[in-house]
C-alpha cells in the first residue's frame, strides 16, 4: 500500500468500535488516509487533526474544507492508488524522521 516498503510499521483497518477509544487509535496512527470520493463534512480528517496526526485525503467533496493541503495533512486530486500511496509514503517517512529527531523525554 505504499510507494516505499517500511516507511509505515503496520498498516490497520479498524472496524467501527467506541467512540471513547477514536483519540488512542489517532493517536497510534502515523498517517489516517482517506482516498473517500465524497465525504461531506471530513469528520475522521477533523478528528485526527484534533488529535496532531496529519491526514492523507482526497479532493473531494467536503475534504479540501477539512484538511489544509501542506498544512494539516495533503489533499490528493484524483483517486489513483498510486498517488494515495506515494502521499502516504511522504507523510510517514517524514514522520519517522520527525520523531527520530525529537529529545527523548
Amino acid at each position: 500500500m505504499t510507494a516505499r516498503p517500511g516507511s509505515c510499521d503496520t498498516i490497520r483497518f479498524r472496524p467501527p468500535g467506541a467512540e471513547d477509544r477514536f483519540a488512542a487509535w489517532y493517536r497510534a496512527a502515523s498517517v489516517p488516509v482517506m482516498p473517500s470520493r465524497s465525504d461531506s463534512f471530513g469528520r475522521v480528517a477533523v478528528e485526527a487533526q484534533a488529535c496532531g496526526i496529519p491526514v492523507i485525503a482526497a479532493e473531494a467533496g467536503g475534504l479540501p474544507a477539512a484538511v489544509r493541503d501542506g498544512v494539516s495533512g495533503v489533499l490528493v486530486p484524483g483517486h489513483d492508488p498510486a498517488d494515495h500511496a506515494r502521499a502516504t509514503a511522504d507523510v510517514c517517512t517524514a514522520a519517522l524522521r520527525e520523531r527520530r529527531l525529537q529529545p527523548v523525554p
